[in-house]
């Protein structure tokens, strides 16, 4: 079954790592090795709704540190704003994300 570009089958792998699941799921582009498993198929749904929003939400995150004027400062690993002397860390700038924008 395919769903959000992932495919969702029964679990064929029963005597490898994966065997204590019913299903399986890939990455439609990358078949070769499962990504995630799962006991039902709304587990499997439920888990790919879960990478899918942390995939948009850091991609979100990239973008709002770039347009507000965030420039990342390599050998200190800090973020530095483009008009002020305002330094910040990663976690630094997620709170602050997070705080106008998700919650």
């Amino acid at each position: 079954m395919e769903y959000n570009g992932y495919l969702i089958k029964i679990n064929d792998y029963r005597n490898s790592k994966y065997k204590n699941c019913d299903f399986i799921f890939h990455n439609l582009n990358d078949c070769d090795e499962p990504i995630g498993t799962g006991e039902s198929i709304a587990d499997c749904k439920k888990q790919i709704n879960e990478i899918i929003f942390e995939r948009v939400h850091l991609n979100n995150f990239k973008k709002w540190k770039n347009n507000n004027g965030w420039s990342f400062i390599h050998p200190l690993k800090i973020y530095q704003h483009k008009n002020k002397e305002i330094y910040k860390t990663d976690s630094e700038l997620y709170e602050i994300y997070v705080q106008q924008y998700v919650e």
